[in-house]
């Protein structure tokens, strides 16, 4: 660990780095002791490629797996050096934080389904699925609503709450 600004940041791996497409590209953190932190769907990292650079990036993974996965969409100076980092390259981060998507409250009310786009490539081209994150939304087996990209809270709440209403 060390510190930047200020604050205690850790050294984190990079075990896995690819493009998405010519805008995105995914990376695989190794999460070690601060996937304890990672509680709820929707939190985010800190992330610095190194220097004074940083910025926060939402976790793309399910709490309670090994790694951390986060798209990069490239376009900004912090963006543009976290995509040209490859495997076996370090970042400096601070553990998870956030409060997530609050989805406790919509438990009984919906069912959550999870995909991975690379592994069941049929559906996401059946779905429509051209950018990740993508939340569909089903009412009755039809679609009702769709968010692709990173949300906030009160966006996904406002939306599924629409949606069951």
């Amino acid at each position: 660990t060390f510190k930047q600004s200020g604050e205690i940041m850790q050294e984190i791996r990079i075990l896995k780095a690819w493009d998405e497409t010519a805008q995105l590209r995914r990376l695989v953190l190794e999460a070690g002791e601060m996937k304890q932190a990672h509680t709820t769907p929707g939190q985010y990292l800190e992330l610095s490629p190194g220097g004074e650079l940083k910025s926060y990036f939402a976790l793309c993974n399910a709490p309670g797996t090994e790694n951390f996965e986060l798209l990069v969409k490239r376009g900004n100076e912090v963006a543009d050096a976290l995509a040209a980092k490859r495997d076996g390259d370090i970042l400096q981060t601070k553990p998870p934080a956030g409060k997530g998507y609050p989805l406790a409250e919509a438990k009984g009310k919906v069912v959550m389904a999870k995909i991975n786009v690379d592994e069941n490539q049929m559906i996401a081209g059946q779905m429509r699925v051209q950018s990740i994150p993508t939340l569909i939304i089903f009412k009755g087996g039809r679609e009702v609503d769709r968010l692709v990209g990173v949300q906030s809270g009160e966006t996904l709440k406002a939306r599924l709450a629409r949606a069951a209403g």
